[in-house]
């Protein structure tokens, strides 16, 4: 009998090494055309806000107190721009990797669920590595993960669903062996691991909060013995929610988890969220047409007839969730997974009412909705044909996310691709505009900026704004300062969903320079700095018309100020020097040289005898 059970037990660990190993490769495959896909401009600002010549312990310090949300977020970049500052193909490799670790999670989660009580026993078990197998496969392969994959700034999404799912499974292995007696200690070990697993994905994405409810969600499906939860596990779960809850208020700033974040009112967006579920449904099921940036209309009344229809099909949807319960678990709880973990992008408003990256943790509920579900419809009759349909899902999947990734290539590519599918909306205009004057494309810049000029748009004041930078780009001082102005009034009337009204004094401010009207420039300078006392770019600039009128000391001040606001700012240190120079005071004009050398910037010896000389650059 002992080399039997041997036999089998090696069989059973050489299929799991090769769905690994599947997983893996085919998740390679179809991501390998990313690996140069540009960085955007979410990335770039991103990098700016972590990126730092020389790694400390205050730098840990700094990205906790930049965003402490997503501090786990900002030290994964932190430590890629460590060993590659500005290669994406680093960033990009982390990306895939987090995704491939996802899709391992997801598999291993579907193994589990075969052993709890509500499972174990059934007939199903006898198919629980192809299922499992095929679940994982669905998750890495779906095109509408790729936003939450490419798309280097989103792994907040992917890492804190990779948490979650780990968090997850230490709580199963706890509940697991909890039932064996010579494990008893076990339990605790997977019970604080779980929590503090689950801490950590809250501290990369506050969305993770919702993880409490997940592992209630899948106690009620598949651990309960009893007729109810154990009281004593719900005050549990409840205890860890408030606190959890608390926890994510704290680090936002304050208790406004429900505040209105978007530009229609709360409750505008939350009642256009029934149409955008259905949508949802529609790209897990046919995932066709997908767009970076929707043109989603937004809902004023419950009475609109789309609105009634999707309610109406998401109130079917849960009345076969819940009549599935008992016969086909694994499928009703794929359903509840689905709108579980969307209920924080529901409740929560934002900018946009959806995005394919918030599909990233309910696509772990389509994984088990769709392989459960083709189970039970081929499998009693020919298993054959159930793993043929799943296959020609998977290549389907795959061919479709190779493809959509080739559209991530550039910004041109991207941006393109939104106009074309969102073009009565003026945002795409704008960032593929933003795309071609970084290119130095300006005539093509300025067209897809008239093109975002609507009538009465909210984006009128950033169109204007950014036209004003590629006119004064190409050299039309008089375009870019009219169009400046347009900005700032436009934006007093319209309002702004990214204010730049601080931007725009200060860039109208660079053109009064440019044309010579140092008054001017001198005045929009301090609008800006009123606008936003932590601009360092308006204090240096203002400090530098101040050294040009010879008034020495309103210089230094400005340039202390904009030092104040970045002690890395080695251009003001330089620029500090040189007037400290003007002034004869070589001791302090001296030091702040070497605090410019310190921070990066190389400073020939001919360039220093200039300076101290002339006070010439």
């Amino acid at each position: 009998m002992q080399p039997n059970t041997q036999g089998k037990q090696y069989q059973l660990f050489s299929s799991r090494i090769f769905a690994i190993f599947v997983l893996c490769c085919l998740g390679i495959v179809i991501y390998s055309n990313t690996i140069d896909c540009v960085f955007y401009p979410d990335d770039n600002e991103a990098l700016l806000r972590i990126g730092h010549p020389k790694w400390s312990i205050w730098s840990i310090d700094r990205l906790w107190h930049s965003n402490p949300t997503r501090f786990i977020t900002s030290l994964s970049l932190a430590l890629n721009y460590q060993f590659s500052p500005l290669d994406v193909s680093g960033y990009h490799m982390f990306n895939i990797a987090i995704h491939l670790g996802c899709a391992i999670l997801v598999w291993w989660i579907s193994l589990l669920t075969f052993k709890t009580p509500a499972i174990a026993g059934k007939c199903i078990v006898d198919r629980a590595n192809l299922i499992a197998f095929f679940t994982g496969l669905v998750f890495l392969t779906h095109p509408v993960q790729i936003q939450a994959v490419t798309y280097i700034i989103q792994r907040s999404t992917s890492m804190s669903t990779l948490l979650c799912l780990l968090s997850l499974i230490f709580y199963i292995k706890a509940r697991l062996s909890q039932k064996k007696a010579q494990a008893a200690h076990i339990p605790v070990f997977y019970y604080a691991g779980s929590l503090t697993i689950g801490a950590m994905a809250v501290l990369t994405k506050a969305t993770a909060a919702i993880l409490p409810f997940v592992i209630l969600l899948y106690e009620f499906f598949f651990l309960k013995t009893e007729k109810g939860i154990n009281r004593r596990r719900l005050m549990f779960f409840f205890v860890i929610v408030i606190l959890m809850i608390i926890t994510v208020g704290y680090l936002s700033g304050g208790l406004n988890l429900l505040k209105a974040n978007s530009t229609e009112s709360a409750y505008y967006y939350r009642l256009t969220q029934p149409r955008a579920l259905l949508t949802y449904m529609r790209l897990l099921f046919i995932p066709i047409k997908q767009n970076f940036d929707y043109n989603y209309p937004v809902t004023r009344t419950i009475f609109e007839p789309a609105i009634l229809i999707s309610i109406f099909i998401i109130v079917l949807v849960f009345i076969i969730a819940i009549g599935t319960f008992s016969r086909h678990r694994l499928i009703s709880f794929g359903i509840f997974w689905f709108f579980l973990s969307l209920l924080t992008t529901n409740l929560i408003s934002r900018e946009d009412i959806m995005n394919e990256h918030r599909l990233y943790m309910p696509m772990v509920g389509y994984s088990f909705f769709l392989t459960n579900t083709i189970y039970y419809l081929f499998t009693k009759r020919n298993e054959k044909s159930m793993a043929l349909t799943l296959s020609a899902i998977i290549i389907f999947y795959s061919v479709l996310t190779y493809n959509r990734n080739f559209v991530w290539k550039n910004e041109i590519t991207l941006w393109g691709d939104t106009v074309r599918k969102s073009s009565n909306k003026e945002r795409p205009y704008i960032n593929l505009g933003n795309a071609y004057a970084r290119m130095g494309d300006f005539d093509r810049a300025i067209e897809s900026y008239n093109k975002a000029m609507g009538a009465g748009s909210r984006y009128m004041p950033l169109a204007y704004y950014n036209r004003g930078n590629a006119y004064k780009q190409k050299g039309d001082i008089g375009k870019a300062i009219s169009d400046y102005t347009m900005a700032i009034e436009s934006e007093d009337n319209h309002g702004l969903a990214y204010s730049n009204k601080y931007k725009a004094y200060y860039n109208r401010g660079n053109a009064y320079r440019e044309n010579g009207d140092l008054e001017r420039a001198i005045n929009d300078y301090t609008k800006a700095i009123e606008l936003n006392s932590t601009y360092l770019y308006a204090y240096y600039s203002r400090g530098s018309i101040y050294e040009i009128k010879g008034e020495l000391d309103r210089a230094i001040s400005d340039y202390d100020k904009a030092i104040t606001r970045s002690p890395v700012y080695g251009y003001g240190y330089l620029s500090r020097a040189r007037a400290y120079f003007k002034k004869k005071d070589y001791g302090k004009g001296n030091a702040d040289v070497r605090r410019a050398e310190e921070s990066g910037i190389k400073i020939s010896k001919k360039f220093l005898e200039k300076l101290k000389g002339t006070g010439k650059e």
